[in-house]
């Protein structure tokens, strides 16, 4: 995702984004500073999701767009598909919870 957003970036001739390639519980708010908007796609796997999503609250000027999927991932399909070729038998996805298609974030 990366790549193809530094290829836009050159392509457009946009100046206005910042690119942090790390892990966002690893930087600072220093490092990082306010911004207009933070935008995390595919990336809610955060040890402490509360204090991850207070700070890009914090460091958002105006907004945060959170990027996630609904339904089944492309990679558990894959894994659904393929698991009676490899196995012999049917997958049998183990839901930690009651619909896992679903996140719910309470505050």
């Amino acid at each position: 995702m990366v790549k193809r957003l530094e290829r836009h970036i050159v392509e457009d001739g946009i100046s206005n984004i910042r690119i942090l390639p790390r892990k966002w519980e690893d930087l600072s708010p220093e490092e990082v500073g306010e911004h207009d908007l933070v935008i995390a796609s595919y990336s809610l796997s955060f040890l402490d999701m509360r204090e991850a999503l207070l700070k890009m609250d914090r460091l958002a000027k105006r907004q945060v767009i959170l990027y996630w999927f609904a339904g089944v991932p492309s990679w558990e399909r894959i894994r659904v598909d393929l698991y009676p070729r490899i196995f012999g038998r049917e997958h049998v996805r183990r839901a930690l919870r009651p619909d896992p298609s679903i996140d719910l974030f309470m505050n």
